[in-house]
């Protein structure tokens, strides 16, 4: 289980046991809304980032992260990282 606790744009899961977290930054450099999921050990967490918004997070190593976009009103996942290349 992980509480989620968010403080402006840096997102922390916190689990119940002790772990090995790493600093990762995701930034959106596309012209449009993304959708980035945050997937970890059968929990996620979603957020939407505009154009340009960048977002904070810590993470296991070995998470990853899915980005969507939306195209002709279905979200398309377009791409996924590895939290591993996204350390600060």
């Amino acid at each position: 289980m992980y509480r989620f606790v968010e403080e402006l744009t840096m997102i922390r899961f916190f689990p119940l046991a002790v772990s090995s977290k790493v600093q990762c930054t995701y930034h959106n450099e596309s012209d449009r809304f993304q959708i980035i999921r945050v997937i970890e050990e059968g929990q996620w967490l979603e957020r939407t980032l505009a154009a340009g918004q960048r977002l904070k997070f810590e993470a296991y190593r070995n998470s990853y992260v899915d980005i969507y976009i939306a195209d002709m009103a279905m979200m398309v996942l377009s791409d996924r990282l590895s939290c591993e290349g996204l350390i600060d």
